[in-house]
């Protein structure tokens, strides 16, 4: 092979993503980076080690969630540890670990395909894509970044392991694959999938080992995944300090309570999947869909008829190249996590899609390949890719202009409302906040977060009538909201009320003493 054409492809696509995702480099902390980095004591001193692998994301704070990612806040620590608390190193981490991806995909892609294009093109596609910016630009979203990025040194260690007879090189490469799974799965949930990725590239791309040693070696690390895949559910039902562990609605409906709505609102979404990968138009957190009770909407049978569709089109390439066969079967099952099987907390979200872009990766690997002729196609529909990436990453700037954006095409949003006016008390801007925590209420009115808030800005606006309103009913909605028990701690011994004082003071003690 061209050694001189592969390095300046690992260094074009090395420069190209950096240079698209620049823009996000000073962006500020947004959203879930509030709970989940600048107020987690966890980040912040290393004795609390145990903690980060044996209690939820957000327990530091005093939060019960239902995710389980350790490794994602020990490399918090780190960066914290090592650069403080500063925005740019957690947003430089976010970019380098999102190219290293991009560079693996290209070096699996060079191994399966034998083509050195088609691997450029396939790793491009993978890393410029707008629907990545969810992951990349956002602080948070480490969690996607680390987790297929070791799930991707898992697929190549194993493919290596698979193609050499050397017994040096099956220690080493075993090495690797076990320590990397491991590290995938606890950097984020959806790693656990690997149980059925391997046997994918097995169906799709490998040739069935011939000799004995190496079924054995085969079986070997099958079971090594299923027994890591078993202690990881063991670990994530035991180490949250949640009563739901598996399931993330608190308060039950009808799309938690009910397989057959989330299967039919998942052939909704996945239309949407399909025209995001298309048209990467609009983008923006906190999209919502609409539950569906029956699979005779017209969207939702539209929704099914492609996925029956895809899945014979799937068959029926098992019998030829098998390469849509892997492309269709890695993307439903990288997907299938967030599909609707467990009720998770959202319907649809584009950063659910960084893994599942692989597949169409290795697809347009494909057809680069086959159709070598298009190659000046290609690479216009990547530099397009890319402007639009580079474009959609300016409203990651900070909260007032991401949550203003995520408003123009979501204006019913609880989180979007609630977090635009946290940011325009920022700016000063306290009667459009009020306009926007009221906004949140009338919307849905089961949340503390909005109230507490608001009852901030009477506080600011010296009316304690009206803040004593705000805090008392984030008490009925949350009585261990935390923060608001702080507040009236403070603003009780400012007003000399002892008794209320200490009251809340006990109040807080005994709700952190629950979660320890």
């Amino acid at each position: 092979m061209n050694k001189k054409l592969i390095i300046f492809h690992i260094f074009f696509l090395s420069v190209f993503t950096f240079l698209i995702y620049s823009n996000t480099i000073k962006g500020e902390f947004l959203f879930d980076d509030e709970h989940f980095i600048v107020r987690n004591p966890y980040i912040k001193d290393w004795s609390c080690i145990k903690e980060i692998f044996f209690t939820n994301v957000t327990s530091g704070i005093g939060f019960k969630d239902n995710f389980y990612r350790p490794l994602s806040i020990f490399v918090w620590l780190l960066i914290n540890k090592t650069f403080g608390l500063n925005p740019v190193a957690f947003h430089l981490t976010n970019i380098f670990t999102h190219i290293a991806s991009g560079l693996l995909i290209y070096l699996i892609l060079l191994y399966l395909f034998k083509n050195r294009w088609s691997a450029f093109f396939g790793g491009a596609f993978f890393l410029v894509h707008p629907l990545q910016t969810e992951s990349v630009s956002y602080a948070s979203g480490l969690g996607d970044l680390l987790s297929f990025l070791f799930l991707l040194i898992a697929v190549y260690s194993y493919l290596s392991l698979r193609g050499t007879k050397s017994r040096g090189n099956l220690v080493f490469y075993y090495l690797i694959f076990c320590i990397s799974a491991i590290l995938a799965m606890l950097a984020k949930e959806r790693a656990v999938m690997l149980v059925f990725l391997l046997p994918l590239f097995e169906l799709s791309f490998l040739k069935p080992e011939a000799d004995k040693k190496g079924r054995i070696l085969q079986l070997v690390t099958y079971g090594f995944v299923i027994l890591i895949v078993a202690c990881w559910f063991y670990l994530r039902s035991t180490a949250l300090t949640s009563q739901n562990t598996f399931n993330f609605y608190s308060t039950q409906n009808i799309y938690s309570t009910n397989i057959l709505v989330r299967i039919y609102t998942f052939f909704y979404a996945f239309l949407v999947y399909m025209k995001l990968i298309i048209i990467p138009y609009p983008l923006y957190m906190e999209r919502s869909i609409p539950v569906f009770t029956s699979l005779f909407y017209p969207q939702v049978f539209i929704g099914f008829c492609a996925l029956l569709f895809g899945f014979i089109l799937a068959i029926h390439s098992f019998y030829r190249k098998r390469v849509f066969f892997f492309t269709y079967f890695w993307f439903l099952i990288a997907l299938a996590p967030t599909s609707g099987i467990v009720p998770v907390n959202a319907l649809l979200m584009e950063h659910w899609l960084y893994f599942s872009l692989f597949g169409v990766s290795v697809f347009i690997a494909y057809l680069v390949k086959k159709h070598n002729n298009l190659k000046n196609i290609f690479l216009v529909c990547i530099l397009i890719l890319g402007f639009v990436t580079f474009n959609q990453n300016r409203f990651w700037k900070n909260g007032y202009v991401f949550f203003q954006h995520t408003l123009k095409y979501n204006p019913d949003s609880i989180a979007a409302n609630n977090n635009f006016a946290m940011a325009l008390v920022d700016k000063g801007e306290l009667d459009k906040a009020v306009y926007h925590y009221k906004k949140a209420i009338s919307l849905n009115d089961t949340f503390p977060q909005p109230h507490h808030n608001l009852a901030r800005i009477y506080i600011a606006k010296n009316d304690l009538k009206s803040a004593f309103k705000e805090y008392y009913r984030t008490l009925e909605i949350n009585p261990d909201f935390v923060f608001t028990h702080q507040d009236l701690a403070n603003i009780f011994s400012q007003l000399g009320d002892k008794q209320k004082a200490e009251y809340h003071r006990k109040k807080i003690q005994e709700i952190l003493k629950t979660r320890d």
